[in-house]
C-alpha cells in the first residue's frame, strides 16, 4: 500500500443518456434469436443511471497507470475503482450518495488515502462500461 495524498478533486455532472433497446424492433421485422448481450447491456445501463457522477482526482506522489482502491475514504466512494491515467490522475464514477459522502470526507480536511492495485480477474483493467 502507498499513502497519497489527494491535492485537487473535480466533478461533472452526467445526464444518462436515454436507453433505447433494440430487441423489439428486430421482434417487429420477425428478426428473432438468444439475445447473448442483454446481461452486459443491463449492467452498463445499470451503471450509466447510477454513477452520474464523474470525478477526477490529483495525487501527490502520482501513482503508475492502472486501476486502484483506495482505502481511508467513505466506503461508498472505496466501493467503486479509480483508474489512474499516464498523468497521475485518477478517475472514477460516483453514485448521488458517494458524491456527497466524498463531498463532506474532502471537506473534513483529511486527504491522505492509502492506495493498492486492484487485482479483479473478472474484468481488465481501465473497463467500466
Amino acid at each position: 500500500m502507498t499513502a497519497v495524498r489527494i491535492t485537487l478533486a473535480q466533478h461533472q455532472f452526467r445526464k444518462p443518456r436515454p436507453f433505447f433497446d433494440r430487441s423489439g424492433l428486430f421482434l417487429a421485422f420477425g428478426i428473432s434469436g438468444e439475445d447473448y448481450s442483454r446481461e452486459e447491456r443491463m449492467r452498463r445501463r445499470f451503471e450509466e443511471e447510477t454513477f452520474t457522477h464523474h470525478v477526477t482526482v490529483s495525487l501527490a506522489p502520482p501513482l503508475e497507470p492502472g486501476d486502484y482502491h483506495l482505502e481511508g475514504v467513505p466506503d461508498e466512494v472505496s466501493q467503486r475503482p479509480w483508474i489512474v491515467s499516464r498523468k497521475g490522475t485518477a478517475t472514477t464514477t460516483l453514485s448521488d450518495d458517494g458524491w456527497v459522502a466524498f463531498q463532506a470526507w474532502l471537506d473534513g480536511g483529511l486527504r491522505v488515502v492509502n492506495s493498492s492495485p486492484q487485482t479483479n480477474p473478472a474484468s481488465p483493467p481501465g473497463s467500466r462500461g
